[in-house]
């Protein structure tokens, strides 16, 4: 056999492997593309999941805040109140000290002034009998 021809027949079958080992890296690659993609499948339905779940506590949280904010704003409007019937029990413990003290000052007043009135008009009568007895004894 001349060299040529084992020269033919070392390249077709190194034609022939190469073509095998890139078969079989292109199914080994394919394999390997697959195994990823439901890998990545999995992960992404996994952090869905995840996803999900944390999104539902969201929401819980939220709600739970809500009914917070909602209880506060309940108290505050109670308290709005409370203070407002407060404030309307003050004014009238204020009207009932402040009315009897003025109507006590203005009964000592009015007293005060019928007291001084008669003690005017009582000088007024002793005044001109006091004039004339003195009057008279200046006379004599």
């Amino acid at each position: 056999m001349p060299v040529s021809d084992i020269a033919l027949i070392v390249i077709a079958v190194a034609v022939s492997i190469q073509t095998a080992m890139f078969a079989a890296g292109f199914v080994a690659g394919m394999r390997a593309w697959r195994r990823v993609e439901s890998d990545m499948r999995e992960w992404q339905s996994s952090l869905d999941h995840r996803i999900d779940a944390v999104s539902s506590r969201i929401d819980e949280v939220v709600v739970d805040a809500r009914l917070a904010a909602r209880s506060v704003e309940n108290l505050a409007t109670r308290a709005d109140g409370l203070m407002q019937d407060a404030a309307t029990a003050a004014h009238t413990v204020r009207s009932a000290v402040l009315a009897p003290k003025s109507l006590l000052l203005t009964g000592a007043a009015t007293a005060a002034k019928w007291l001084l009135g008669k003690r005017r008009s009582r000088q007024a009568r002793l005044l001109p009998e006091s004039l004339g007895r003195a009057q008279s004894a200046d006379v004599f």
